[in-house]
């Protein structure tokens, strides 16, 4: 895990976002090889791999966040941070698109670097 420090308060899904690839941007170019991925194709999720949706307007995402997870027939609950305890957030990407990537990886003839050395990617 990499702690990113600084981050606004009032900072909304889009740029929390922006903040998490920057955080991880010269580790994550090392491991693509010159593959070209759109960062948009990287969803921003909670530690349970669901998406963090947006507000309207997209603010406040760490600030008030809406993470809710449906457990059964229950009412969802609450999942976000409570607190003072860091957030953890992830960057998830298609199994058919990190595919993609491995095999631009290895017709590079670069050596394969496993996921759990990427320390904010999660792939499913």
């Amino acid at each position: 895990m990499k702690a990113i420090p600084d981050v606004p308060a009032h900072a909304g899904v889009a740029e929390l976002h922006s903040i998490v690839i920057k955080g991880i941007l010269e580790p994550l170019l090392d491991w693509l090889k010159g593959f070209s991925l759109d960062f948009a194709n990287l969803e921003l999720c909670n530690q349970y791999g669901t998406p963090i949706p947006p507000k309207n307007p997209d603010v406040d995402a760490i600030l008030k966040p809406n993470w809710y997870k449906q457990t059964g027939k229950s009412t969802p609950r609450f999942v976000g941070p409570t607190g003072n305890r860091p957030i953890h957030l992830y960057l998830v990407m298609a199994a058919s698109l990190y595919d993609l990537i491995i095999d631009h990886r290895i017709a590079a003839d670069q050596q394969y670097l496993p996921p759990e050395a990427v320390s904010l990617l999660r792939f499913v």
